[in-house]
């Protein structure tokens, strides 16, 4: 049996929000066993990896420093590549659950609209916002 990470309530197709905040220590990534050997996370053995990272790219017309985003390998051992990557596969979790949300949302909306109704979608990434 597979072990469920959030489990969701009975008749909901959400988990419980607490859950994927990391806010219930019954629940998480922690459930998930890295692999079927113990790991040793004192081994200081190098392993390759890549990330994408906001660099230094240039100036702008301003003459203020320019970010890019940019593939960089990476040389660290198991315990450095574990600590960067499990708040980040947390974080795509809780993610990944609001988009399926607000994906179910709006077909719910788009099949109750009626022919007199306009249904406006708006959607605000990085602190961006709308002024009308």
């Amino acid at each position: 049996m597979v072990p469920t990470l959030w489990p969701t309530p009975t008749g909901s197709l959400c988990f419980k929000l607490n859950c994927l905040k990391k806010q219930c220590s019954l629940c998480g990534l922690h459930k998930i066993p890295l692999c079927d050997t113990k790991l040793d996370l004192a081994n200081f053995r190098l392993m390759s990896w890549r990330r994408f990272e906001k660099v230094v790219g240039g100036k702008t017309r301003e003459g203020e420093m320019k970010k890019v985003t940019h593939l960089e390998h990476k040389q660290t051992n198991l315990k450095m590549f574990l600590a960067y990557t499990t708040p980040k596969t947390q974080d795509f979790v809780l993610h990944n659950h609001v988009a399926q949300w607000q994906n179910n949302q709006y077909k719910s909306c788009l099949n109750q609209l009626r022919e007199v109704e306009i249904m406006s979608l708006i959607d605000f990434t990085n602190n961006y916002s709308f002024k009308g």
